[in-house]
């Protein structure tokens, strides 16, 4: 990938302007009028990483998608805006996605897992399920600490509870990588229009290794 176009919205863009520098500017305004903005500037410090191998996963009406992330980004500079108070950014981690592709109604069902590790790995776990509930198989796409990448479809995804009409408080097997993790989200209450996006930890083994990190799920078709 060298590069992607500039995109814009009404309130938002993004501008990949060269390998190591993306740009994004952000805003809406929450349901009690606040606007949140958010006007930030990144580099990459691990490769694009593809999923599926290839770079196109099926979704849960067997049409392709187009699918990479951007799983280590740093900024660089930028401010997050919320209400008249201003914050500027000094650190963190940042997971980029960009997918596309022309799908049904039927392909909007999906169980969505980021896990960015502490050692710098990062792990994509898609799960979709049919307009009658049932699970469609997913996949998954693995780079561990040092970029070795591992691709599967098979997994174990288990929920232990609900918030609402939501599965919440996960489980994950994955043989072919010995991975064995939980993931639990920070606080309940991270719905939003119809989904619940929630920011989590992550913690378990994956072979040997014992693993930590953050994590973000998203839930749709619920």
């Amino acid at each position: 990938i060298h590069g992607l176009p500039e995109i814009h919205s009404d309130n938002h863009s993004i501008n990949w302007s060269s390998p190591n520098h993306i740009a994004i500017s952000s805003a809406a305004k929450a349901t009690d009028g606040v606007v949140i903005a958010i006007d930030m500037t990144m580099r990459p410090t691990k490769d694009v990483l593809f999923h599926g191998r290839n770079g196109f996963i099926s979704m849960g009406d067997g049409l392709p998608s187009g699918y990479y992330s951007l799983t280590n980004l740093l900024p660089t500079g930028g401010t997050i805006t919320v209400g008249n108070d201003s914050y500027t950014a000094v650190g963190g981690r940042i997971w980029l996605d960009h997918q596309w592709g022309d799908w049904t109604w039927a392909g909007y069902n999906w169980d969505w897992f980021s896990l960015r590790f502490d050692d710098g790995g990062a792990l994509m776990l898609f799960q979709f399920r049919n307009n009658a509930g049932k699970v469609v198989p997913g996949n998954w796409t693995y780079r561990d600490g040092d970029g070795n990448l591992t691709y599967g479809t098979e997994y174990e995804l288990r929920a232990h509870r609900r918030y609402h009409s939501y599965p919440i408080d996960w489980s994950i097997k994955i043989p072919d990588i010995e991975g064995a993790l939980k993931v639990s989200p920070l606080f309940d209450n991270q719905t939003f229009i119809g989904l619940w996006e929630g920011l989590c930890v992550v913690t378990g083994k994956i072979g040997d290794s014992r693993m930590s990190g953050a994590a973000f799920v998203e839930l749709n078709g619920y």
